[in-house]
């Protein structure tokens, strides 16, 4: 019963540190890749090998009074109730519609200054006067989109941006008629007037 309830709370560990590492990584770097991402792996597997192995030794001499035979069974079945809910909520929350902003994780109420670094020409823009910020995410307002398989990503014209704020962090994303890649995740258009023509007329005008 220790070794189970142990590997239990090494895949609960990692599972949870690295999904922190990862979004502290990515308030750094525009996308936690290369050394970035093998750093999130190697602290968030360390420390959940502490954290089991600690739990595995602490259980060493309580397995018998604390799991009798009858209440290993329900401690069983309540651990993996417990994980097929975490982590189907955690998939359905991933994959559900939802408003674009949400999906990239930014607050357009900040009073910190936006910057956006266009890919294709290198040119940096600092989007700081409160009429510029809300035409530009005026553009993402209404859109809702949902993630899809990468395989699903029909080709097309494409722009790259990075969008940097203080308190929003890192966000690249890649917009184009019918889709919208945020880091790593894509997503599809499924309700809304998208116009990636019309944000890079605006973000032009600006440069």
């Amino acid at each position: 019963m220790k070794s189970f309830l142990s590997i239990t709370t090494f895949i609960i560990s990692f599972y949870f540190f690295s999904s922190f590492f990862y979004s502290v990584l990515a308030d750094i770097f525009t996308e936690p890749i290369g050394m970035a991402r093998f750093i999130v792996i190697f602290f968030g597997f360390i420390i959940s090998i502490i954290i089991s192995g600690t739990f595995y030794r602490f259980l060493e001499d309580r397995e018998r009074t604390w799991f009798p035979p009858k209440r290993r069974l329900l401690v069983t079945a309540g651990i993996i109730f417990f994980l097929v809910a975490v982590f189907g909520i955690d998939y359905w929350n991933d994959y559900r519609e939802k408003p674009v902003l949400a999906a990239m994780k930014v607050n357009v109420e900040s009073d910190s200054p936006f910057y956006l670094l266009i890919d294709r020409n290198e040119e940096r823009l600092k989007l700081t006067s409160e009429k510029d910020i809300k035409q530009f995410f005026s553009y993402f307002e209404e859109v809702t989109v949902q993630r899809v398989k990468e395989d699903e990503w029909q080709l097309g014209k494409a722009y790259s941006l990075h969008l940097y704020n203080e308190k929003n962090g890192h966000r690249s994303f890649i917009i184009s008629n019918g889709f919208i890649m945020i880091g790593e995740s894509l997503y599809e258009v499924i309700d809304g007037d998208w116009n990636p023509m019309g944000v890079m007329k605006f973000l032009e005008e600006k440069t």
